[in-house]
């Protein structure tokens, strides 16, 4: 039995005991991301789960007469007020309880595990798609940037000189100031402008580049920053062919994906040539994750009614459209783009042995974007449900019965495919905000 020097004071819903023990403790939510061949996480912060408080109550003769009362309070539900002898008040549900008595001594203990209560109201991330749209424009700068560190260092390893002046080099240009230095790199480039000019003659179109990769990056006039500036235009141009889709939800990135791939499949090894084959993969991945989180962007414009404007990327024109992405849409876009950086990661590795750390880092930023921006969306969209309809209406007399309001018809509209809003069939099934 324990004597009145080894007791502690606290309280539960107003009811005082003695305890002679208590431990107390926490855990953090943490999400790990992980990538294919890549060793390591990374790690996010996700916020403190439910402090824990352990701790033995005692009761001793002379206040034995609270022992009902607390064990009543202890069976109550809910959460009630717990005051600590340090952290002072907290609200807390007991979650075991376990209890030894001696009658004939007057005397018992109760072991209590207490689990902080917060009155928490879920709501999605802070971070909305377009300010990761421009966090993802940011990060791609800094690829850019240790993709030509790296491709310096190893085009120097190859002895071909890292300084070459590139001033004024187009297509033409590139390949006659390269001849001599970098047979494999002539090639490679050749096979990429051939199928680029395959890409878009077959969907016929000449449309303007789409600064998917240069926008706001400053490529260096030497041969590495040449190099990386041509395969940035290859893709660009591939993907400004592809921009009439980028009103329907996830068409843009499929489109895209699969015009990149042509090329890729075109190249080959890469004439076997592992720096050439990382700055593509870099560049083509760079492409795609920038694509996805515009993608995310629009959707969310969308649903709040509005455009996105696509001038930060060279392009005089905003996306509008009338359809959200479904759940299975961005899970789609996300996994191409994590995919692409998965590939790029790896060539990176192998290509940059020891050196690439930093650009393996800025693609992994890159990914961690791109899977924070589709979790975005997608907590939004877990909160659409499916809705039959009691009887032929239309669209605003729907929106009325299900949230008081005709305005609401809008939203409804943009996350269905209805032909004609002014008739909509008895049972037909739509999809409602719950």
């Amino acid at each position: 039995m324990w004597n009145e020097v080894d007791l502690q004071q606290a309280s539960f819903r107003g009811i005082e005991f003695d305890f002679v023990e208590i431990e107390d403790g926490f855990e953090k939510s943490v999400a790990e991301y992980e990538y294919p061949y890549t060793d390591g996480s990374d790690l996010e912060d996700m916020g403190l789960k439910a402090r824990v408080v352990r701790l033995k109550a005692a009761f001793l003769p002379e206040n034995y007469n609270n022992l009902s009362a607390f064990i009543e309070a202890l069976e109550m539900q809910g959460p009630g007020e717990v005051v600590h002898p340090v952290f002072g008040s907290f609200k807390a549900i007991p979650k075991t309880v376990s209890i030894r008595a001696d009658e004939r001594a007057y005397y018992t203990d109760i072991d209590i595990t207490f689990v902080e209560h917060k009155d928490l109201k879920f709501a999605v991330p802070v971070s909305t798609a377009g300010a990761k749209a421009s966090e993802s424009s940011a990060e791609t700068s800094n690829t850019m940037d240790e993709s030509e560190t790296a491709l310096s260092g190893a085009t120097e390893e190859s002895g071909i000189p890292g300084d070459v002046p590139s001033d004024g080099l187009g297509d033409a240009g590139f390949l006659s100031t390269i001849a001599g230095y970098a047979n494999k790199v002539r090639a490679a480039m050749k096979k990429i402008n051939s199928v680029v000019a395959t890409v878009k003659t077959y969907i016929n179109a000449a449309a303007a580049p789409f600064k998917l990769i240069s926008s706001g990056v400053s490529f260096a006039t030497n041969l590495p920053g040449s190099i990386l500036r041509s395969v940035a235009s290859a893709i660009e141009s591939v993907a400004g062919a592809y921009t009439s889709l980028i009103n329907a939800p996830g068409k843009f990135m499929a489109s895209l994906k699969y015009g990149l791939d042509k090329i890729e499949t075109a190249l080959g090894d890469f004439k076997g040539d592992s720096s050439l084959k990382a700055t593509w993969h870099t560049s083509k991945s760079t492409a795609l994750a920038t694509a996805a989180t515009i993608e995310f962007a629009a959707d969310e414009a969308a649903e709040n009614g509005g455009t996105l404007s696509l001038k930060a990327y060279g392009m005089d024109s905003d996306v509008s459209r009338t359809q959200l992405l479904t759940i299975d849409e961005i899970d789609r876009v996300a996994a191409a783009a994590r995919e692409a950086i998965n590939t790029a990661i790896q060539a990176v590795r192998e290509a940059y042995p020891g050196t690439g750390y930093e650009l393996e880092q800025s693609l992994k930023r890159q990914a961690l974007i791109v899977q924070q921006t589709a979790d975005t969306i997608r907590l939004k969209r877990e909160k659409i449900i499916e809705y039959e309809v009691p009887g032929d209406m239309p669209i605003h007399l729907i929106a009325f019965k299900l949230y008081g309001d005709f305005n609401e018809a809008e939203r409804l509209l943009r996350i269905n495919s209805i032909k004609n809003p002014n008739f909509i069939s008895n049972g037909t099934i739509l999809r409602v905000y719950a």
